[in-house]
């Protein structure tokens, strides 16, 4: 019978604890897979900021400027909130206003509603386009058509229409040109992906 312990009794796995540069490689690949995680979230979100008012929040390009409303005769009728009016250093202007309204009715039908009385006002504005679609889990129609504004010069208007129970929400940019317009479509669509609607 051999006496010697090491011929007598099973081998033994090795474990972590056992060798330091496996647990030292285990910690390094975490720590990098962390840091590679949360660059990925801070590079997503590093270039926006939050707005949020009137039961929605959205997010904006961080360089875009916030208008103080407080002065904004429009913003202070009666059943309109002023969520937000932002100014993006492009050369236009997002406005996000909530109207309250007596009757809870289908976005269709509010668009249409709007759409009738903007060409009472403005005959020969011209629909570019029109989308039905989802923003924040509601139904939203797109709008983009041109218009004149009070000098006759061509004004392109991208409008998006929201219905949440007695609430409108309209999400406005005008642009002075086509090209602008087509430019910033990448933004508007980021803008409105980012739409969420609070209870």
């Amino acid at each position: 019978m051999n006496s010697n312990p090491s011929y007598s009794e099973t081998p033994r796995r090795p474990r972590i604890g056992n060798r330091p540069w496996v647990l030292a490689l285990a910690v390094l690949l975490l720590v990098s897979a962390l840091g590679v995680f949360f660059w990925l979230l801070m590079g997503r979100f590093s270039d926006e900021q939050r707005v949020a008012g009137g039961g929605m929040q959205l997010r904006v390009p961080t360089n875009w400027d916030v208008v103080d409303v407080s002065q904004n005769q429009g913003c202070q009728m009666p059943g309109v909130d002023c969520i937000a009016v932002l100014s993006a250093p492009e050369g236009f202007n997002l406005d996000v206003l909530r109207y309250d309204q007596a009757q809870e009715i289908p976005v269709a039908a509010v668009d249409e509603r709007e759409w009738q009385a903007f060409r009472d006002y403005y005959p020969n504005a011209v629909l570019i386009e029109r989308v039905e679609k989802q923003v924040g889990g509601l139904p939203a129609i797109e709008r983009s058509f041109l218009q004149n504004n009070e000098f006759t010069e061509p004004v392109y208007l991208h409008q998006v229409y929201i219905v949440k129970g007695l609430s409108l929400y309209v999400i406005s940019a005008g642009f002075p040109s086509a090209e602008m317009m087509a430019a910033q479509a990448p933004v508007l669509i980021r803008i409105l992906e980012s739409i969420r609607f609070t209870p």
